[in-house]
């Protein structure tokens, strides 16, 4: 029998506000995961150039299958300016 997939959470921090994600998504590993997380920041960090926004303090944090802090995924470390 095949094992299922752990399942990750990506809530996601902005000034004072949580927005949790209650669905999460199935993925392989942690790294995965992190991945995936780093994807969705830099579509933010997109987003907020185009409008002239900052991008302040912001984070991803990733929950694994138990509920457990695996990744914390500022928006300002997925931009490379240099």
């Amino acid at each position: 029998m095949e094992k299922a997939l752990p399942t990750y959470r990506f809530n996601f921090h902005s000034a004072n506000t949580i927005k949790k994600d209650h669905t999460g998504q199935d993925l392989a590993s942690d790294f995965a995961a992190f991945e995936e997380g780093v994807a969705a920041a830099r579509e933010i960090v997109s987003q907020r150039v185009r409008i002239g926004e900052p991008l302040g303090r912001d984070a991803y944090e990733v929950l694994d299958e138990w509920g457990q802090v695996v990744h914390i995924i500022t928006l300002r470390s997925v931009v490379n300016l240099g």
